[in-house]
């Protein structure tokens, strides 16, 4: 019985150990190359003011950065969302990225852990790391309008003649 047990508690703590390890290397990574903390005192953590140097975004629930960033970021959080133009790196860990449209990530976009990535804007850079699904829909194309005949090449409908 006490092995059952013991399998139960392993198996139920060996996840959160797992996750929090992650968690911790993602933070440390960012912290040991000179990134500025910059986290929530709540739930939530929004920046309307660009980064303009390396800057590690925390909070529980969700960040969101709308004027973008002259730096490279790193952002841990359940859901982030994107506005703006990042001239350098993204690296995520959360469940949910979200790029808005009009939104440019210059460099590359790094996922540390994500479920979903949706990226309505652009990212010029390379897209990697671990993700479940990366949405990215494209733009629909204009219906183009059949091309009109010009007057003059019309047929005429006179009698031959006049």
């Amino acid at each position: 019985m006490s092995a059952i047990v013991g399998i139960v508690v392993l198996l139920t703590v060996w996840p959160m150990f797992s996750a929090w390890s992650v968690v911790r290397h993602f933070e440390n990574t960012a912290l040991n190359a000179g990134y500025v903390l910059t986290e929530s005192n709540g739930l939530s953590l929004v920046s309307d003011e660009p980064a303009n140097r390396p800057t590690y975004y925390r909070a529980v629930d969700s960040v969101q950065i709308l004027n973008g960033a002259d730096a490279d970021i790193a952002i841990s959080t359940a859901d982030a969302v994107l506005d703006g133009t990042f001239t350098g790196n993204v690296a995520f860990l959360g469940k949910e990225l979200t790029i808005l449209p009009g939104a440019v990530v210059m460099g590359d976009l790094e996922i540390a852990v994500a479920k979903y990535v949706t990226i309505r804007g652009e990212v010029v850079g390379e897209i990697y790391g671990e993700y479940k699904r990366v949405f990215r829909p494209q733009p629909s194309r204009p219906s183009t309008p059949p091309a009109e005949i010009p007057a003059d090449s019309k047929e005429s409908t006179a009698p031959a003649g006049t």
